[in-house]
Formats: C-alpha cells, structure tokens, sequence
C-alpha cells in the first residue's frame, strides 16, 4: 500500500490504483486518475459524521479552489481564523464547517446556487440602509411594489 501523504492528509492509504517508477531526482509516484482519487477522498470527508480536522477543511477548499481570503468572505470570518483553523490551531468554527461542506456537495453535483446566493448577498459590503416596504394583501404579506 502507498501512504498518499502528498494530499495533505496523513491518513490516505491506497490500496492500487499508483505505480512506482524512477525520474532524474530518484522513485517517484505515478497516481492514476488524480482528480477522481480527490473526489473520493473529498465525498467521504463531506459525510463524516464528526467535525473537520484542520487539514481535512483544508483539503476541502483547495478541491473548491477557492483561495483562504475567497473562502474567508464567503464565510464570513477573518483570514487568520481561516488559516488558525486549517493549521489546527483553533477548532473549526461549526457553521464555517457545515457552510463549507454544502458548497463540496453543491460543487461536486454541477450546482451554484449556493455559491451564487453567497456572493450576491455579499458578506462584506455596506450595510443595506434602503428602506423596505411590505403589505397584506388578502391575508398573505408581500414586499411591496
């Protein structure tokens, strides 16, 4: 079995699916289908059911390719809570943890709107100060016109 420690997570065995070979700088690894492997290894970190461990919310977000600064927005939260937590230096903030594993499944399933929700609410933009009309109309409210 090959310990595929080059993802970032410590606990990734596989059982087939790689070849040893030489290059100019000594053996190496040859992967087959890489970006399937992230796949599966991204699908079950979304499932389990305890909370993320740094390197695996990490791993999550490089799959996103979303940049710490792009997922800090989207979550809300400062860049340095971002990088505490991937560093395992603070424990991952539960709704940045959930919030971060709906938009894999929603990412892996060809889906955005989540995605697109998030940057049209817009986490660090100006308060919204326009002034919001709502009316009662046959029993039911609705914004007004």
């Amino acid at each position: 079995m090959y310990h595929y420690t080059e993802c970032g997570l410590r606990n990734v065995w596989l059982v087939n699916g790689y070849g040893m070979q030489r290059t100019p700088y000594g053996e190496g690894v040859a992967i087959r289908n890489l970006d399937g492997l992230h796949r599966v290894i991204a699908r079950r970190l979304v499932r389990l059911p305890r909370t993320l461990a740094g390197r695996e919310f990490r791993f999550l977000r490089k799959e996103l390719e979303l940049s710490q600064e792009n997922l800090a927005d989207y979550l809300g939260c400062n860049v340095q809570a971002l990088a505490r937590w991937e560093k395992g230096k603070s424990r991952v903030a539960k709704p940045a943890e959930r919030l971060l594993r709906l938009l894999y499944r929603e990412a892996d399933e060809g889906d955005t709107a989540i995605m697109a929700l998030i940057k049209r609410i817009g986490s660090r933009g100006p308060a919204e100060r326009a002034r919001m009309e709502f009316e009662r109309t046959r029993g039911q409210w609705k914004a007004a016109a």
